[in-house]
């Protein structure tokens, strides 16, 4: 069994390692071949590639399969060497070189980040660590390989500063191009579940402003439209994440090197080279910003996340405290006691005092109501409603012919759930402002219906409204409005309306 498994592993490790061999030798042979197609007079050797591909590939592949595998970098030497004519000897110092890169680029990020291999851009940390190996890791090749080259009288020494600023913006844009890319398409990190139309229209409107943008620039006549191609890397950096900045940096890479090629025979030797020189460094610059306000954007919404979970978190302590200050009002009295003292008096009275008796029953069963309602936080309006008509029937005994009251309630409202003792407050104060302060008849109604999948309450009362010295209508409004942010997280309105010699207070209830 042990056999079993280990030959197992060796044919996974056998596998993997010709997968990268592939990958690499695949993005080596691409740009030699590329150049050599289009300028078959060849270039300078300091600019004879655009975006050195593999360094991408090949930081990519050490990182996601391990240091163990950078030896498999060397086997680049060999179709470089069958199928390009290459020397044996410069196509193993390259692959030796482009090895030493990949495992410098490697290591350094696995050491900034304690030993956790990682491109997951999503955060800033990772993002400047990517940046800075890209343009640092990248020196290994640009000083190593100009100088084997000079050494081997294949290049001038006064080239060296020319091949330096080339091939380190090769590599490095090489780097931060496509080693996301790879290690996303790896590990399967895109994120537009649910937009993938939005993402296909994002990654279609690069392919056009890059064909556009490039297309000008490589075109002889002096255009640049290259910033063009900033807004869908922007807008797939805040609207997706990382791994979608780099499949749209992926599709530029493409469209450059078609309008390159279609404009090869425009373009003259000088131009070339600058050409080269100014993509490379445009293309870092571009996918460096993209990477950068992802990790912004999502940090940002991380901190949002974790604001809102702190509020709800605030708003559940406050409404806990809210229920017990409720609830130590209630075993002030008990209701018991209460009950059947009222009973008590009720029946002490003569029959002929109809009025008292009847007060004192309205007024058991309101208490009944308000202080029997154990541990209850949301009653049916029905309910509500009734406690509320007991209140105005002992209030109509003390007023007399003063006080005229309406209910309207729709037969859809009945059953909506609402806060308990919700409308007390706001009856009590129609009684206070609008027949207190006033001589006469007051009117107070009640209204209830069901608006667009809300629960509006209205309590209307006639007369004018004389609003309290500190611009509020007084404690018990302002109690409603604290009530309702607490139990519907400001999805609750309370407003008050006046005019044509009412005055009344709407509710806007979520049901």
């Amino acid at each position: 069994m042990a056999v079993i498994v280990q030959r197992g592993t060796s044919v996974r490790v056998l596998i993997k390692a010709l997968a990268f061999s592939a990958a690499s030798n695949a993005a080596v042979l691409f740009v030699f071949w590329y150049g050599k197609f289009f300028w078959p007079e060849g270039l300078p050797a300091w600019a004879h590639h655009i975006f050195w591909l593999a360094s991408g590939v090949n930081l990519a592949g050490v990182l996601l399969l391990g240091i163990r595998y950078a030896p498999v970098i060397l086997l680049d030497a060999i179709p470089v060497c069958l199928l390009l004519g290459a020397a044996w000897e410069t196509s193993l110092v390259g692959a030796a070189i482009n090895m030493i890169e990949a495992a410098v680029a490697a290591g350094a990020i696995r050491a900034i980040h304690g030993g956790n291999v990682t491109l997951r851009l999503n955060q800033l940390k990772p993002t400047a660590t990517l940046l800075g190996v890209s343009l640092i890791g990248s020196w290994v090749t640009a000083l190593l390989f100009p100088v084997y080259l000079i050494l081997r009288g294949q290049m001038p020494a006064a080239e060296i500063w020319n091949a330096l600023g080339n091939w380190n913006l090769a590599n490095a844009a090489g780097m931060l191009l496509i080693a996301p890319l790879v290690w996303s398409l790896y590990r399967r990190t895109w994120n537009w579940r649910g937009a993938s139309g939005e993402f296909a229209c994002t990654l279609a409107s690069m392919l056009a402003l890059s064909l556009t943008a490039f297309g000008a620039a490589f075109s002889g006549l002096g255009i640049n439209f290259t910033f063009l191609v900033f807004p869908p890397v922007i807008y797939a950096a805040v609207r997706f994440g990382w791994a979608e900045v780099s499949a749209v940096l992926g599709m530029m890479v493409a469209m450059i090197y078609v309008t390159l090629g279609w404009n090869a025979h425009v373009l003259k030797p000088e131009e070339l080279v600058a050409a080269i020189w100014f993509v490379q460094a445009f293309s870092w610059g571009l996918a460096a910003t993209g990477f950068l306000i992802s990790a912004l954007t999502t940090q940002r919404r991380e901190v949002e996340r974790h604001a809102m979970i702190e509020r709800e978190r605030a708003l559940q302590a406050s409404l806990y405290a809210e229920r017990m200050r409720l609830a130590a009002l209630r075993y002030q009295i008990n209701p018991h006691f209460i009950f059947n003292a009222l009973n008590s008096v009720r029946a002490a009275l003569p029959l002929t005092e109809a009025v008292a008796r009847d007060m004192l029953t309205d007024l058991s069963g309101y208490l009944r109501s308000t202080l029997a309602a154990d541990e209850v936080e949301m009653v049916t309006l029905s309910e509500e409603v009734r406690s509320v008509q007991e209140y105005l029937r002992i209030e109509q005994h003390r007023f007399g012919a003063r006080l005229q009251t309406r209910v309207e309630i729709d037969p859809d409202a009945v059953g909506k759930k609402v806060p308990v003792f919700i409308l007390q407050p706001l009856v009590e104060n129609s009684i206070r402002h609008g027949l207190e302060k006033m001589k006469g008849v007051c009117e107070i109604t009640v209204m209830a219906h069901v608006a667009e999948s809300n629960l509006v309450l209205e309590v209307q009362n006639s007369g004018l409204w004389n609003p309290e010295p500190d611009g509020g209508r007084g404690i018990g409004l302002q109690n409603v409005r604290h009530r309702l942010a607490l139990v519907y997280s400001g999805r609750a309105s309370l407003t008050i309306e006046t005019g044509e010699g009412r005055v009344g207070v709407k509710m806007i209830i979520p049901s």
